[in-house]
């Protein structure tokens, strides 16, 4: 059994006319300091996305340009400013992701030489549960037999398979070698690709 606290008075929650929550009053400025320190993240963090677009357009050139003129095919470059010693690192994780649509405009009848097309999977578990709570035996019969358990329960296949087209371990490697540098900044442009920024 669990006993109620023993909060004083001056502690229980207080409502105001704006608001249906609670309000509890807290010593220290400390709301006062979360406030103001959010606004000046948020204001930092939005002007710091913006500087991050315009360093990651001079990133994505200098490591298009190095892998189009070296055989070796690197993932990072560091760039430094032309007016101190401070240095950012842009990284390219090679994460690529199309549409069909955009892979056959891109490359055009060579796309499949570039990228494999995988099936992948959607689990639902909205059709194991029952009153609130997962049915684990439920669950355990539609694994052994699919399609037996969808029809007897009346209910669609909870797995939905779509493609997605995932760049083969080469690509890297091989976009660079066999296209200019034009040609790799319209693929980086058109295909989306994980980078990352880091100071």
């Amino acid at each position: 059994m669990i006993k109620p606290l023993n909060v004083p008075q001056a502690l229980v929650a207080k409502k105001t006319s704006s608001s249906s929550n609670p309000v509890y009053v807290v010593p220290s400025g400390v709301v006062e300091q979360y406030v103001r320190l959010n606004k000046e993240a948020n204001a930092a963090e939005a002007a710091l996305q913006k500087v991050k677009s315009e360093v990651s357009a001079h990133g994505l050139k200098a490591l298009t340009e190095h892998n189009c003129g070296h055989e070796d095919k690197v993932s990072s470059v560091v760039l430094r400013s032309d007016k101190s010693e401070e240095t950012i690192t842009y990284t390219s994780k090679n994460q690529y992701s199309a549409s069909v649509e955009t892979l056959n405009e891109v490359f055009g009848t060579h796309a499949d030489e570039y990228f494999n097309a995988v099936p992948k999977g959607k689990f639902d578990e909205t059709p194991f549960m029952v009153d609130g709570k997962f049915d684990e035996a439920l669950f355990a019969t539609f694994l052994t037999k699919v399609q037996r358990v969808c029809s007897a329960l009346e209910i669609e296949c909870p797995l939905t398979i779509s493609t997605a087209y995932v760049a083969k371990p080469d690509f890297h490697a091989k976009r660079y070698t066999f296209f200019s540098v034009e040609q790799n900044m319209f693929i980086s442009e058109k295909i989306k690709n994980t980078t990352q920024v880091r100071a």
